[in-house]
């Protein structure tokens, strides 16, 4: 190029190597999500979303995002009933879950209206909370006809924790994702299973303890998704009595019980109780009700079970009322396990350790106040249970445990003799007759590298007794986004907005003219240096000399 009667010439290099830092646009996420309690559920009633009452619930879905990109939620909505057999309970009037799967030979399921009501409840796992965002931000296969509604949800245990997820009324029925947590696996004749992602737990096993239509668990298992093994922890969990009847001390054992699972309970003792178990994406819940045989004949201990199994954990729930008026001796709940798992090792709350490994000398386990939560971790996996017993009124509750292993006494516990190792529960003496009560169970299904500490107990016994609370729930109308105003276009020659001119700028102003590189509007703008509104070779010639200082510059200053 001539210049003044000098050949000047700009320095060429690949354009390929060229970046444009270009203009980052505003985002749509008002505040990412932090959250720490993600392998806990998410429950929320229905009566905090008062907006959709009365709503077809098969048009509502819930999405998060994650990372600017929406994804869908799995998510299941469990349609509650009035009990109207609960009379004379506490709490009243109780409300059941409606059952929709026909399990097992029994009739029709009960199902629920499809509507919306003030008891049912929304269920996803707390690991889908994802960011907020602008109401302008909408999946882009969902219609805009209606508002969605945003879920708020922030946790007491970790104040700066927060998380969102949306709930939009969709009626096109969109394919939803296919994704299942947990599963209710029941063959007739053949043990009843809880596959979860991170564990598995059987009703009813094979061999000495084969306790037919068992309420309670024989087998207890971490999968590998969870950082376990899949080995059989648990040998039983044990529910026992002695109920003194005239000059006899009967057993009463849950070997001999009639468990009643699968119908709807109009002729018997609590009449229009719904039973059976529903199968959804995110948890798995079992209602059944366990009737109390004494030498073949019923008797008055009538509990009634509601267990909801999650992906890493599960709720058992346990209401019964003792209305013999025979006295109770006493009555024992224990975990038992299984001798080809150990050694593992247990700790509680009362400050109790131990190897469980059927040698009770090396154990520090001192029965006495039953604690409120254990820990029994191994390298098979590990899992904590809190126990709250405090409803049941009797003469004394205190713990029980019991290590001595192929040598220990099974009398009065139902079980064959096969030994006692790691066994530990409760036991209540003499309880009051005539009494309505509530136990619960908490499971929490762990890796086998979860700390063996009493730090770690308490803080499972937390996140286990204290349910993520209600969101604060706002509903919002899409909002049309605002047109972006064009920028005002100043040809100043400093195409990479570095605030310099530099033979850079050259020469991405003459990679644009050979369509080596897209610019942006406003990197058009830089790079017109005489202002033509196009770019040439010459616009880049004169950016390049104004550099090198043989030309004044560009239109519009710097």
């Amino acid at each position: 190029m001539k210049i003044n009667g000098l050949s000047r010439s700009i320095p060429m290099i690949m354009c390929g190597s060229v970046l444009l830092a270009g203009l980052t646009a505003n985002g749509t996420v008002i505040q990412t999500k932090n959250w720490t309690r993600t392998t806990d559920p998410v429950v929320v009633t229905i009566a905090d979303v008062p907006s959709v009452l009365g709503q077809s619930i098969a048009e509502y879905y819930l999405w998060t995002v994650t990372d600017g990109v929406w994804e869908q939620v799995v998510f299941q909505v469990d349609e509650m009933a009035l009990n109207p057999g609960w009379e004379g309970y506490t709490p009243n009037p109780f409300y059941n879950y409606f059952i929709w799967d026909d399990i097992d030979n029994g009739p029709d399921a009960l199902a629920g209206d499809g509507l919306f009501s003030e008891h049912d409840e929304l269920v996803f796992m707390a690991d889908a909370l994802g960011d907020q965002v602008t109401a302008d931000d909408w999946p882009a296969t969902v219609p805009v006809t209606w508002a969605r509604i945003e879920l708020a949800f922030t946790d007491p245990m970790y104040p700066t924790d927060q998380g969102w997820v949306y709930l939009f009324h969709d009626d096109t029925s969109p394919a939803w994702t296919t994704s299942d947590w947990v599963d209710w696996v029941d063959t007739i004749g053949m043990e009843k299973t809880v596959d979860a992602h991170g564990y598995r737990v059987a009703y009813i096993g094979s061999g000495p303890d084969d306790w037919t239509h068992s309420p309670t668990l024989d087998h207890l298992s971490i999968s590998a998704a969870n950082g376990g093994d899949e080995i059989d922890l648990l040998d039983a969990h044990k529910n026992t009595a002695n109920i003194r009847v005239y000059i006899f001390n009967l057993p009463f054992c849950q070997s001999d019980t009639a468990i009643e699972t699968y119908f709807e309970d109009e002729l018997t003792y609590r009449p229009h109780w719904v039973w059976g178990v529903k199968d959804g994406p995110v948890r798995v819940i079992r209602q059944y009700r366990m009737r109390g045989q004494v030498n073949g004949s019923q008797w008055g201990y009538h509990p009634y079970y509601t267990a909801k199994s999650y992906k890493y954990s599960m709720h058992v729930n346990e209401r019964f009322y003792i209305n013999t008026s025979m006295p109770w001796n006493w009555g024992e709940t224990s975990f038992d396990h299984e001798e080809t798992a150990l050694p593992l090792t247990y700790r509680d709350e009362t400050g109790n350790t131990g190897i469980i490994d059927g040698i009770n000398t090396n154990d520090t386990v001192i029965p006495g106040d039953v604690p409120d939560w254990v820990l029994v971790t191994s390298v098979h996996g590990s899992y904590h249970v809190s126990m709250d017993v405090t409803s049941v009124q009797a003469t004394s509750t205190t713990s029980v445990w019991n290590d001595d292993g192929p040598s220990a006494t099974e009398a009065g516990t139902c079980q064959n003799a096969n030994g006692r190792f790691g066994d530990f529960g409760y036991r209540w003496t003499a309880p009051v007759l005539q009494q309505n009560t509530w136990l619960n169970w908490y499971f929490t299904f762990l890796p086998n590298t979860v700390p063996d500490t009493a730090a770690m107990g308490d803080e499972l016994y937390d996140r286990a007794t204290a349910a993520i609370p209600p969101p604060a729930v706002q509903e919002q109308p899409f909002v049309m986004p605002s047109p972006t105003p064009t920028p005002e276009c100043i040809h100043h020659g400093d195409v990479d907005f570095n605030g310099s001119l530099s033979a850079t700028d050259a020469q991405i102003a003459f990679c644009i003219t050979m369509g080596l590189v897209i610019p942006t509007y406003q990197e058009s703008c830089a790079a017109d240096c005489d202002g033509s509104g196009s770019i040439t070779a010459a616009d880049a010639q004169q950016i390049f000399l104004t550099v090198i200082g043989a030309a004044s510059g560009c239109v519009d200053p710097m």
